[in-house]
């Protein structure tokens, strides 16, 4: 039972670290909206680039970022994330981590294996925790996917917002 025990404060900071992780990043999309709409660097340097080259492309991305960040901030059991075909996936599977605790069909199954031996008179209290443990993992597993989705929006939109001043005629 203490197995279980300290399984689920892990997935408690595995939560926070994700929440901070949202906090930081809502912050970032909002500071990257504001200098793209900003008159301040004209000329070329640090902010210039940060700004992208084509506002509007800059404003659309930032603004679908912002948007997948802030739906990570919404508590939500989804079990299958939409378009995870860009991200990496695990080869093996490892049953104190949060994205495989979250990968499985129930707490459980997930409890099954684990292969953790718990006894008779603890067996409701372990179903319950275990239930928690899986909650919380597929809640946190939706934060940080949702938050990749975020990353790569922002970063394919300020890739192509250059597109158009780099096939534009030098003159």
């Amino acid at each position: 039972m203490t197995e279980l025990t300290n399984i689920w404060m892990e997935m408690g900071s595995y939560n926070r670290y994700a929440e901070t992780k949202l906090a930081f990043f809502i912050g970032l999309i909002v500071a990257v909206i504001s200098v793209v709409n900003s008159s301040v660097g004209q000329s070329f340097g640090p902010i210039f680039v940060l700004r992208g080259g084509n506002a509007a492309i800059m404003n659309f991305a930032a603004s679908v970022s912002l948007a997948f960040s802030l739906f990570g901030v919404l508590p939500d059991l989804r079990s299958k994330p939409i378009g995870r075909w860009f991200i990496p996936k695990r080869q093996s599977d490892n049953v104190y981590y949060f994205q495989s605790i979250a990968s499985y069909s129930s707490a459980t199954s997930w409890l099954a294996a684990t292969g953790i031996a718990v006894a008779n008179d603890e067996m409701s209290r372990a179903r319950m925790l275990a239930d928690q443990i899986y909650v919380v993992a597929r809640i946190t597993s939706r934060k940080f996917h949702l938050m990749q989705y975020a990353l790569f929006t922002l970063c394919a939109g300020w890739l192509l917002s250059w597109l158009p001043s780099l096939s534009a005629p030098a003159g």
